[in-house]
């Protein structure tokens, strides 16, 4: 018989990517202590007291961290490059890796194995949403089915995958969706029904579960659209929780995929309003 030596390790998972602050601690599998807060404070006033509270109540030195893992969205722009920044000096200051995972791939993460398909939406402003659609395989394990995408609710509900992407597309992968700090996601906005890449190509003729901040928003028209076909899990679980993306990074970090410090940014899908605006007033020629 042999005896395999399974390291444990201790790693801190940060989410800042929604309006509710998201701090959770895991030793390997188990979780050890979570913070979540969903009030209208900033997180600049809130963040690092959550993680120094967080550690104080699980008697864990930060020293004793093995590693971080951060949502890089997409999600808010000013929540995510908070949340990058901050734990860009945490690790800089322990010598410790990060991870880093997409807001959606959380989101997903969250519902149990299922048969039913899985489409995370986030409230993107200006009538959309940042979405993507996932399902487990038969070994039940998620597989992220689309490119992250920003589009309207009612898009969504009109159009549905592409009939060539299943689960088996994907089984030789080396992870069930890659991370988008590696740049192998793709990122694409769509415009209408007429306009943008042809994503969907199919109506929506299963049941899906709808998870996310985007539910609060949209979650009525969802229901009303489709009656027969829309899930909705309890509310608690449409927020990102940090210990699932310590779980999600501490995969990666076990597989030795870490962020470059010097290098890595918030995964926003769609451009700023600033930079909208300077494509506009700067057209391709």
């Amino acid at each position: 018989m042999v005896w395999v030596r399974v390291v444990l390790m201790k790693v801190l998972g940060l989410d800042t990517s929604t309006s509710c602050g998201a701090v959770g601690l895991i030793d390997d599998e188990r979780v050890i202590s979570e913070y979540l807060v969903d009030i209208p404070i900033t997180h600049s006033e809130r963040l690092l007291g959550a993680i120094e509270l967080l550690l104080r109540d699980a008697h864990c030195a930060i020293e004793d961290l093995d590693g971080w893992a951060i949502s890089l969205g997409p999600g808010s722009f000013t929540g995510l490059r908070i949340g990058v920044s901050t734990v860009k000096g945490l690790a800089f200051a322990t010598q410790k890796p990060v991870a880093g995972i997409s807001t959606l791939d959380v989101l997903a993460s969250q519902i149990s194995p299922t048969p039913f398909l899985i489409c995370p939406i986030l409230d993107a402003r200006k009538g959309e949403v940042y979405t993507a659609f996932y399902r487990y395989d038969e070994r039940m394990v998620l597989r992220r089915l689309s490119a992250y995408r920003a589009t309207k609710p009612e898009v969504l509900v009109k159009q549905f995958l592409m009939s060539g992407i299943s689960p088996s597309n994907h089984e030789d992968a080396p992870h069930p969706f890659p991370s988008p700090s590696r740049g192998e996601v793709g990122m694409t906005r769509n415009r209408g029904e007429g306009g943008g890449e042809k994503l969907f190509s199919m109506q929506m003729e299963e049941k899906t579960i709808f998870i996310g901040d985007g539910v609060r928003t949209y979650g009525d028209y969802l229901r009303d659209a489709l009656p027969s076909l829309a899930i909705f899990p309890p509310a608690s679980l449409n927020l990102p929780h940090g210990s699932v993306v310590a779980k999600l990074g501490l995969e990666l970090l076990r597989k030795g995929e870490v962020l470059d410090l010097s290098a890595f940014t918030p995964f926003y899908v769609r451009p700023s309003e600033a930079e909208m605006k300077w494509q506009e007033k700067h057209p391709d020629p």
